[in-house]
This record gives C-alpha cells, structure tokens and sequence, in this order.
C-alpha cells in the first residue's frame, strides 16, 4: 500500500468515526427528549406529593428542565418551592459574592431569585405541603462555615410551610427511583436499553 491510500484510508477512518459521533449525538438528544416528555407527562399530572418528592430525590445534575417547569407553575405548594429554593443551593451561593459566580452558578442564583420572589409575592398558590426548612436535609445554614451571607434571604424562605399534608421522605423512598414513581421511572430507563 503506497502513502496514497494510507492517506485516503486515514480519511475514511476519520469521516466514518465522525459520522458515528454524530448520529449517537442524534440518538442521544433524540432520548433525551424522549426521557423529557416522560417526564414532563408525569409531572403535569402529579400530584403535590408527587411534585415534592421529585424536587427532593431527583438528581440536581440533570433535571433543570423538570425544575424550571414547576418553579413556573403557581399551583405548586409553597413548601415545595422552599425546599426547591435550598436544595438548588441557596444557603451556599448567598455565601458567595455575585462577581465570583461562576456562568452556571449565576444561571442556577437566577433562578433562585425567582423562586424567592414569587414565595415572597404569594406567587405560589399550592398549600398542600407542610415543610420546615430547619427540619430539612439540606437546611439553611448549611454553609456558615463559608462566613456570612452576602446576597440577603428573604424571611419567607426560613418559614415554615403550614400544608395540611406532611410527606416523609423517608417512608416514601423505596416507592421512587431519582424522585418519580417507579412505573415512570422504568419508562425513562427503558429508554436507555434500546
């Protein structure tokens, strides 16, 4: 084989392996859609149980989507917005001086702010769940040790959230997988198996 077709061969090794990426690029975004209205089904149907529980065990890494849609909602509880509020890391960004937010942590500040001012405002209409953010396991000052708070929390954020309804997120567990049900949460890992 001569230098002109170890060449051409090359080429054709690094056309094919890039036309490879980009089709499991196209499935991959094509599943995560999939996996999206799945998920956007179940939770536009959920109940405020259910809503709470996803905000408490769904994974922070990749469910933004899934947050930012009941942030928007005003029928969500009250104290489910709380404990959104501080499990997206409140206590840890008002720590941290705006300046020194890095682009992904000023787009999660942001939304915080949202969340804190719709609470505020009475935004939030849903008065099912009963949540006290000291009682919880990710709390208000959680971060101290960091020093004080530089962006100030509005008093509604520490408030108790009298709910009729109390969900202990431990009994509940076992019957969720990444804060939904299991019957929806087998549907999304069944994507993953084809």
């Amino acid at each position: 084989m001569d230098e002109e077709q170890r060449k051409q061969l090359k080429q054709q090794a690094r056309s094919a392996a890039a036309k490879e990426a980009e089709a499991m690029a196209q499935r991959e975004a094509e599943r995560d859609e999939a996996q999206w209205k799945i998920i956007l089904g179940h939770l536009e149907i959920a109940n405020a149980e259910q809503r709470h529980v996803y905000v408490a065990y769904s994974n922070y890494d990749g469910n933004e989507r899934g947050i930012r849609f009941l942030a928007n909602r005003s029928d969500l509880s009250t104290g489910t917005a709380v404990m959104m509020f501080w499990f997206l890391g409140a206590d840890y960004l008002a720590r941290v001086k705006p300046e020194e937010l890095r682009s992904y942590q000023q787009e999660k500040w942001q939304l915080l702010q949202l969340i804190e001012q719709r609470v505020a405002s009475g935004f939030y209409q849903g008065d099912a769940i009963h949540f006290d953010p000291a009682d919880s396991i990710v709390r208000p000052g959680e971060y101290q040790s960091l020093g004080p708070l530089v962006q100030p929390i509005a008093p509604q954020m520490y408030t108790v959230a009298q709910g009729t309804t109390h969900v202990d997120l431990d009994e509940v567990a076992e019957e969720y997988d990444d804060g939904l049900p299991l019957d929806v949460s087998s549907a999304v890992w069944a994507l993953w198996d084809e």
